[in-house]
């Protein structure tokens, strides 16, 4: 449990982004169970900072496509020098009137009087070296998931990598849910709802391209706070999936003044319908405390998807 927790926490405190307790060390009882030491912050419940806090999630949400936007720049100024690459590795000299000294960005090669430093692949090309030193920050990441598994209360999540979103939060979310309300409940209701909405959740996505954003992954009203400073999360389950996942919880359970929403959606706008995504994000969380709290969650998952195949 902890192990996914403790990754949580240094993927948000690596963005710079968010404020976060840091993370220090787990602990294994002698007797059984584990203990999970981490900084000590002064916490009141939030309400001064909502507003900024609203304003960095959202540059949270949107860093990752900030850094295929950085990527794409970088390809962009890195491609033109190919071929000359490619024609001094073949000729050991750069062409006349273009020695090429360095390239920007996180590729670099180095030509002296015409000659190159550096070494060639074994397919003949130039082999560019200077990858993001240790420590630089998150890379882009192109796929859903994450690389640990999280939990959720008591219950764990499996982050395997999926290419599209659908497929992960169709499989690793809800389904997983509804595996575990199988298991226990055998409810035939929820089954019979389940099998007409899972073949139409593709269709609340279509036309709609979504990068992969980092999320907290639980942030409901306990789960943040502020103090003098600024606003502070904790108790994280992250994994990278849609930005408007986040806000479910956040507006199910109340805790969260409008200024949060609000310098939210300045910075990230509400995409054609969000409304009924944020139905289907919901229901993810009535069916998790369907499992956590027992059947008083019962009406209010079958109540969701039946709004979902209206």
């Amino acid at each position: 449990m902890f192990e996914g927790e403790v990754a949580s926490l240094e993927a948000l405190r690596a963005t710079g982004l968010v404020r976060v307790p840091r993370p220090m060390k787990v602990i294994d009882l002698p007797g059984g169970g584990a203990a999970f030491v981490m900084e000590h912050l002064k916490m009141k419940s939030l309400s001064s900072h909502a507003s900024k806090l609203g304003e960095q999630m959202a540059d949270l949400h949107l860093y990752n496509q900030k850094l295929r936007e950085k990527l794409k720049e970088e390809e962009n100024t890195v491609a033109p020098h190919r071929s000359i690459l490619r024609l001094i590795t073949a000729t050991g000299r750069s062409p006349p009137g273009r020695c090429v000294r360095e390239l920007p960005g996180p590729h670099w090669c180095s030509v002296r009087s015409g000659i190159l430093e550096g070494a060639s692949s074994a397919q003949g090309d130039i082999s560019l070296t200077g990858h993001r030193a240790e420590g630089a920050g998150p890379q882009y990441m192109s796929k859903f998931g994450f690389h640990v598994v999280t939990c959720y209360g008591f219950i764990q999540q499996v982050n395997d990598w999926q290419d599209d979103w659908p497929t992960f939060f169709t499989r690793h979310r809800l389904q997983a849910q509804l595996d575990l309300i199988e298991k226990d409940y055998a409810d035939r209701e929820a089954r019979e709802l389940w099998s007409r909405l899972q073949v139409k959740i593709p269709d609340l996505f279509r036309g709609l391209e979504i990068v992969p954003a980092l999320l907290h992954g639980d942030l409901w009203a306990g789960n943040v706070a502020e103090n003098d400073e600024g606003p502070i999360v904790y108790d994280p389950a992250c994994f990278y999936g849609h930005s408007e996942f986040e806000l479910a919880i956040a507006l199910m359970f109340g805790g969260f003044p409008r200024s949060f929403f609000t310098a939210y959606h300045r910075k990230l706008p509400k995409a054609p319908g969000f409304d009924r995504r944020l139905l289907l994000y919901q229901l993810f969380n009535y069916l998790n405390h369907w499992n956590h709290f027992g059947r008083e969650y019962r009406s209010a998952s079958l109540g969701t998807m039946r709004k979902l195949l209206a």
